[in-house]
């Protein structure tokens, strides 16, 4: 998808930096992409403890490959 958008130059050289990415797409879809991935990790961080495992998940996921 080609999108314009406008980034302040010192920003861009940040980010260009930070990277270590030479073309300013791949900085910005790199910059993207972690931030999603941070995003589906916070997720993640939030439900731990409201979820209540069995005490014998790893015989179940056993018989889980087994079936397979």
């Amino acid at each position: 998808m080609r999108t314009t958008i406008r980034i302040e130059d010192e920003i861009m050289k940040e980010l260009l930096t930070l990277t270590k990415r030479k073309k300013k797409t791949e900085a910005i879809t790199f910059a993207i992409a972690d931030f999603l991935k941070r995003k589906g990790k916070e997720k993640l961080l939030d439900i731990k403890g409201k979820m209540r495992l069995h005490s014998n998940w790893r015989k179940l996921r056993h018989a889980e490959l087994k079936e397979e």
